[in-house]
């Protein structure tokens, strides 16, 4: 998994929710145009879950090879605000400000935390 990867992912996903799609039809979508089959499966599992009852950040956090656990609080912020295409907007804005973070965004963000602390 990349950054641009991720990136992109969310881009499209983004562009789903605007144009008020539900949840799982964007996971369908997404899983079946993914050329990647380690992002298709968990798109797939994650649309599973949410289906099932479980929350979108829940079941994102149950793939932590290609959803770090920021990416993942991002996303559960954004459920608790009922604003989820904003926070995954802010995935992206953050992803093109520090790439070089992406790939170790869990270390790099609570490196920040500590040395503000």
């Amino acid at each position: 998994m990349t950054a641009s990867d991720i990136s992109l992912l969310s881009k499209e996903l983004a562009v789903l929710i605007k144009a008020g799609l539900p949840m799982s039809t964007c996971l369908s979508i997404l899983a079946e145009h993914s050329a990647k089959a380690v992002i298709k499966n968990a798109l797939i599992s994650v649309k599973k879950d949410i289906e099932g009852g479980g929350s979108l950040s829940e079941a994102l956090a149950k793939s932590p090879e290609i959803f770090s656990q920021f990416y993942c609080t991002t996303v559960k912020s954004g459920e608790a605000t009922d604003n989820i295409r904003d926070e995954i907007q802010s995935i992206i804005s953050l992803s093109l400000i520090f790439p070089f973070a992406a790939p170790r965004t869990n270390e790099y963000f609570s490196s920040c935390v500590a040395f503000k602390s």
